[in-house]
């Protein structure tokens, strides 16, 4: 998997307010070694009373880099990002897998039933998957998107379009 050191992916969960899936999320995502660091923005009730601590102590241990952020906008400030892109869940919007994955790129998923506000991800580009299952769900979102970052990789398209 030489292609993934030119991938340096950056998975942003927005308003996340489980615990539990919020450990799911770290976890998933510290399992690739192409995620560089977990984002939290604006965690909520338990996900910020309980689950920080625990996703904190994870990324500890597998040496990765957590950030917890007021804004999203905040993540352009701190991460020098080359492209920043927001999961929906939109026909219309570009597929995942037509996106190049090289660089520094950010990804922002849904972490609950809170919507991502159109000012925070003004500056992101919408990318969708191919699969249908609805929004809100944030494990569903990481499993799915690293999948597909994964294969891509994998296929050694990394450095098409």
């Amino acid at each position: 998997m030489g292609n993934s050191m030119s991938l340096r992916l950056h998975l942003a969960i927005y308003a996340p307010s489980s615990p539990q899936r919020l450990v799911d999320v770290a976890r998933l995502a510290f399992s690739f070694d192409f995620v560089k660091s977990l984002v939290i923005v604006k965690p909520t009730g338990m996900a910020a009373q309980v689950g920080l601590a625990d996703v904190s102590k994870l990324s500890y241990k597998t040496s990765r880099n957590l950030l917890i952020l007021h804004s999203l906008s905040e993540l352009s400030e701190v991460l020098r990002v080359d492209r920043m892109f927001v999961l929906v869940h939109d026909t219309e919007a570009r597929s995942l897998k037509d996106i190049e994955m090289q660089g520094d790129i950010a990804v922002v998923i849904q972490g609950g039933d809170t919507p991502i506000p159109k000012q925070e991800i003004a500056t992101a580009e919408p990318v969708t998957v191919p699969v249908s299952y609805g929004s809100g769900i944030p494990v569903a979102d990481t499993a799915i998107l690293l999948y597909i970052v994964n294969e891509r990789l994998r296929e050694g398209r990394a450095d098409t379009k």
